[in-house]
């Protein structure tokens, strides 16, 4: 066990000197999920959106949603899209996003009564979530100035109008969920793989060059002691 526990500390020793070695343990990582930063931020597909009306007194305010976003080049309208069919075509990846609108008719507009809105996201691509969130609320203001000149409201009464209650539901994932959350745990597994890889390779190759193969072939360990030996000091 000595033999085996001196080999592995050599090992140990020989990595921790080589400054190209720590380099590559250090570094490396940094630039990979550099790359794959650069890679997630490229350009992507149009967030497809179903925007629904609960009931008749729904239409308009659908209506209205339908347009702002439909003025956003990154969302794209898709329609034909029933309430009783939302989660299965969030699943089927038919749709992104989806708005049920309940309320939000002239009278109950008027009668100071507010819309209830839902927002369904598939949630899988938190970047695409964030993005659409953000024009979602980005679109509140446009809404409200809409829905006064749709009730022939004067900037005085702008305050009858209360902005529609909102609801955020995620098939997968959630508000708070970032990249991080659903690529660390795969990256972390490639990045160890590979530099392990890397290293092992590398080292052999010295080793091999160095002639310490042919003289650990000569010494008293076995062929079991040099591999336990070697995979401790890797590990």
């Amino acid at each position: 066990m000595s033999r085996i526990l001196a080999l592995a500390y050599r090992i140990f020793l020989q990595l921790v000197r080589d400054k190209r070695t720590l380099v590559l343990i250090f570094l490396g990582p940094v630039v990979i999920m550099g790359l794959l930063t650069w890679l997630l931020k490229a350009e992507k597909e149009p967030i497809r959106t179903a925007v629904i009306a609960k009931d008749k007194d729904s239409e308009m305010m659908s209506e209205i949603l339908g347009e702002l976003l439909a003025g956003y080049t990154k969302v794209e309208l898709i329609p034909g899209v029933k309430e009783t069919e939302i989660m299965e075509s969030l699943k089927s990846k038919r749709i992104n996003t989806a708005i049920l609108v309940q309320g939000g008719g002239i009278d109950n507009l008027q009668a100071g009564n507010r819309a209830q809105i839902e927002v369904f996201l598939e949630g899988s691509d938190p970047m695409m979530s964030r993005e659409f969130l953000e024009e979602f609320r980005r679109i509140q203001k446009p809404l409200l100035d809409t829905l006064q000149g749709v009730l022939f409201l004067s900037s005085d009464n702008l305050a009858m109008i209360l902005p529609p209650e909102l609801e955020f539901k995620f098939l997968y994932g959630g508000e708070n969920f970032d990249e991080t959350d659903y690529l660390a745990p795969g990256v972390i597994c490639f990045v160890a793989f590979f530099f392990v890889f890397i290293i092992t390779a590398v080292s052999f190759l010295r080793e091999r060059a160095q002639g310490t193969m042919e003289r650990l072939s000569a010494s008293p360990l076995s062929e079991f002691e040099v591999i336990i030996g070697y995979w401790l000091g890797f590990l």
